[in-house]
């Protein structure tokens, strides 16, 4: 999903920031599909052809009133690895709504999902614990499943440090990858380097000290 932006209203002279993407919306006559604008405000407020709010959006997925892919459009056929695949999660409703409410929080100067991920491995690195790694975990879970395999910004390896580290020592990552072991753990957390890293707030790359 591509976001685009700044837009704004004006709500009793404050300007409102935004962004905007394209959403397919069923036209109220018929059931035929066509691309509309959805813009998400700071205030949490949304808008495609009427006003609502993120709860008011989630209703409007779920009856297929508006849809994040194309309707009718050809599936991509399954990979024979997720592993070995460089191709992320699709793009869900769930996921969706997921990211318009990181973009709410973007808006707004707060954490993203993927930033909030970002401030769990640098946590975890400072003490690598048991709690702090299944926070980590629950932190990277958190991020929209699409955007989960670009948490780290590195085009080449695709989450996997995080994912190897993520899971437990004897299991296979992903389920249909190597089997970690605790040295793979030991590699895993080098990855992110000894000295702190600084994360780009709008891109998640990183940047070492």
């Amino acid at each position: 999903m591509t976001w685009r932006g700044p837009t704004y209203r004006m709500v009793d002279g404050e300007r409102i920031d935004g962004v905007w993407c394209h959403v397919w919306r069923r036209s109220r006559w018929d059931s035929r599909y066509f691309i509309d604008d959805l813009i998400v405000f700071a205030d949490g407020a949304i808008r495609c052809e009427e006003r609502t709010d993120l709860s008011g959006l989630e209703k409007l997925l779920a009856s297929d009133r508006i849809a994040v892919t194309e309707p009718g459009a050809p599936t991509l056929p399954d990979e024979p690895s997720k592993w070995l695949s460089r191709r992320s999660e699709p793009l869900t409703p769930e996921g969706f709504l997921r990211e318009v409410a990181d973009k709410i929080e973007e808006l707004n100067g707060r954490p993203t999902a993927g930033q909030r991920c970002w401030d769990a491995i640098q946590h975890f690195q400072q003490e690598p614990s048991e709690l702090n790694r299944t926070l980590l975990r629950d932190a990277y879970v958190a991020v929209p499943p699409h955007r989960r395999i670009y948490v780290l910004g590195d085009m080449d390896r695709q989450d996997r440090p995080l994912r190897i580290l993520l899971t437990e020592i004897g299991v296979a990552v992903d389920g249909d990858g190597p089997t970690v072991t605790a040295d793979m753990h030991q590699e895993a957390l080098a990855y992110f380097g000894p000295s702190p890293v600084k994360v780009d707030t709008r891109s998640c790359v990183t940047r070492r000290a």
